[in-house]
């Protein structure tokens, strides 16, 4: 049937499509169905209610300023209004960074803390309650997130208090919702910890309070890209052993589980105190639980803190690529990047009057006509032998791309073929990723356990993403690493070396060697063995950094004295002197006797108390123009560039060279050239 007879036949029958005016969310629907309660569809509806009312603000606030409104903006201009950045510059920075990281989502960690009675009591040898050193554990985070990575989201959650925030989530109070951390939370936790107010329920009802962990996470605006629970607590039995209670806390833990949330657990009390079986070993997630049977609860404030790192930090592949081994041959993997350099965060520029942020745009305009230039109007060019070679934006992102991004496998090297001047950066770390292709952790282990076996690394080509220039690297095999107890200390993995190209390398002239003393080789020998000590750089923070952020937080909490930082760079100089200061004296004599004369110990300006040569003027250090021939000769020879500002304008006025008013040292250059046609 064709096209004509159909509609023909479809308008006689007098049908007509359906088509709905706007299409509804899930929560929507599932609430008209009956799968959703009142309760979340008037959460849902709430936060609709308030993004709507933003964006009215945010239009009138446009409107107020002047700024043209969405709907009446000239859309030849677009990129203009919606961009902060240049473009460009943007994709400067990621060739810069090669493979930064992007972030599909904000790290979300939410903490869930018992408030029960049995959380302050107190035993004669603790100075804190449970409770107390839990709140202090999670301020510790909160500071430590402000200075890392201030951009995860935080939550603290209280169940079993006699207070509620929802009347249908019995005996849970949301004290601090999901959003980043900042010092007036810290303060806030901080007063919670000595002055409590909220009660204690006799009962507790725990699938009520992962219900409204979920709630909380559902109405977050941000896209979460790892939403985290931890539960804080030294009640091994929280419901007193009621099946009821317990199968619908399961129950909903395992919702929770489905729907993408990481359930953990981190005991409180002392050796032997927590049973893990009774209750949390069906709510938490089953890695975790594996985990968890040999460890014991936190009994110290230390302890807490360095169970609530390790349990809020997750590793975040910097990306995931394909690793080709060779024909179809192919397995899914992640790279991670273990050292990265920390500095302080970036200054942020502030309006003088209310100290609101102060955002920037970058617009280019045409030098002659003052019209705005957009990304199509912008070219590059490169100059090569005097000669401005320009390229179309197409022939630069084309430029560009090499391959598409992954991993290919070149061949297998000895592992003593890898030198240690082959290093040029630092090296990341490669582990499987079982999401992209299904069994990439089976053929991972297996091309690891075979390379660690006959001492190779594997040599491939890298592209990180498709803007970017392939690299080499050496895959060097790591074999895990576990203790007594079976817990992984070191994970099984590649190390990925990145290797230099021939233009990196350079040849460097190797001084002459010295002819040195056998007994004052021996000498050195005893000092460097009396010296030696374990070097971990776990153990050494960056002193400048610590001041500094120490400042920001006392600044930011209104404290009177900021907490000392001890600086362990220093060199331990008592116990140097204690360990190998004779030794230390006996090499000086050795090495320099009294009647030794140090050669390099001349001075280039003059002996002591002497004043410094006059310097030149500049002047005298630019040739003199003599002629216009000589002038047009400098022009053809591109030596210009060597006279001043000052000089460029005095010869362009001598031989009548129009010059635009208020022109840079270039422009007065291309304006000579100009000139003489060149």
């Amino acid at each position: 049937m064709g096209i004509t007879k159909f509609s023909e036949t479809f308008k006689g029958q007098n049908f007509s499509l359906f088509i709905p005016r706007k299409d509804q969310c899930d929560v929507c629907v599932g609430w008209k169905a009956g799968d959703i309660p009142d309760a979340q569809y008037e959460s849902h509806r709430s936060w609709n209610d308030a993004a709507r009312a933003e964006k009215e603000r945010d239009e009138d606030e446009e409107a107020a300023q002047g700024t043209p409104s969405r709907e009446n903006i000239d859309m030849s201009n677009w990129r203009a209004f919606y961009e902060h950045r240049d473009e460009e510059d943007e994709e400067d920075e990621d060739e810069r960074r090669e493979g930064g990281f992007k972030s599909a989502g904000r790290d979300s960690v939410m903490y869930l803390v018992d408030a029960s009675k049995e959380m302050f009591i107190k035993d004669k040898d603790m100075e804190l309650s449970h409770f107390q050193m839990c709140m202090q554990g999670i301020r510790n985070i909160y500071s430590n997130k402000i200075c890392a990575s201030d951009r995860d989201l935080v939550a603290v959650v209280l169940f079993g208090t006699e207070s509620q925030t929802k009347e249908h989530f019995k005996h849970v109070t949301v004290f601090h919702d999901l959003d980043e951390p900042s010092a007036h939370r810290i303060m806030e936790l901080q007063n919670l910890a000595e002055n409590y107010k909220l009660g204690h329920a006799p009962l507790v009802h725990l699938h009520h309070a992962l219900w409204q962990c979920g709630d909380v996470f559902s109405s977050a605006r941000a896209t979460l890209a790892h939403r985290n629970i931890i539960i804080l607590t030294n009640r091994d039995d929280p419901h007193g052993g009621d099946r009821e209670l317990n199968r619908l806390a399961h129950t909903k833990a395992a919702d929770l589980l489905r729907n993408g949330e990481e359930l953990s657990l981190l005991p409180l009390g002392t050796a032997n105190s927590f049973d893990l079986s009774l209750f949390y070993c069906d709510v938490i997630s089953h890695d975790q639980s594996d985990g968890m049977q040999d460890t014991e609860p936190a009994s110290t404030l230390d302890d807490l803190q360095l169970c609530l790192k390790l349990r809020q930090s997750r590793p975040r592949a910097q990306v995931r690529l394909v690793l080709t081994l060779g024909g179809d041959v192919k397995l899914g993997v992640g790279v991670y990047i273990l050292v990265r350099s920390a500095s302080k965060p970036a200054p942020m520029k502030l309006q003088r009057s209310n100290n609101e942020p102060v955002r920037s745009k970058t617009r280019l305009y045409h030098a002659q006509t003052a019209r705005l230039m957009l990304r199509n109007d912008i070219k590059k060019a490169q100059t090569y032998g005097k000669r401005q070679i320009v390229f179309e934006r197409d022939e630069t992102d084309e430029v560009r791309r090499f391959f598409e991004p992954g991993l290919v496998l070149i061949g297998f090297k000895p592992l003593t073929a890898l030198k240690p001047q082959d290093h040029v950066r630092p090296a990341q770390f490669l582990y499987p990723d079982e999401s992209s292709i299904t069994g990439s952790t089976r053929l991972f282990v297996a091309l690891l356990q075979r390379c660690w076996a006959r001492r190779v690394f594997a040599l491939c080509r890298y592209t990180a993403r498709k803007n970017l220039p392939p690299r080499f690297v050496a895959l060097v095999p790591q074999e895990e690493e576990v203790d007594e107890h079976k817990v992984q200390l070191m994970p099984g993995g590649f190390h990925m070396i990145f290797l230099p190209f021939a233009d990196d390398i350079r040849n460097v002239e190797e001084p002459p060697v010295v002819s040195v003393k056998p007994e004052l080789v021996a000498k050195a020998k005893t000092v460097i063995q009396k010296l030696n000590f374990s070097f971990m750089p776990q153990s050494f923070s960056n002193p400048v950094l610590q001041t500094h952020f120490n400042n920001l937080e006392a600044l930011a909490l209104d404290r009177d004295v900021v907490d000392a930082v001890q600086d362990y760079t220093l060199p331990p100089t008592e116990r140097i002197e204690k360990r190998a200061g004779q030794l230390l004296r006996e090499l000086t004599e050795m090495t320099f006797p009294p009647n030794y004369k140090l050669n390099g110990n001349k001075k280039k300006s003059g002996m002591a108390g002497e004043s410094a040569p006059a310097k030149k003027p500049r002047s005298q250090a630019v040739a003199a123009v003599g002629s216009k021939e000589e002038l047009q000769a400098m022009a053809k020879e591109g030596t210009v560039g060597r006279l001043t500002v000052k000089g460029l304008q005095d010869v362009s006025r001598r031989y009548g060279i129009v010059i635009p008013a208020g022109a840079r040292k270039q422009e007065l250059v291309d304006a000579i050239s100009k000139h003489f046609l060149i």
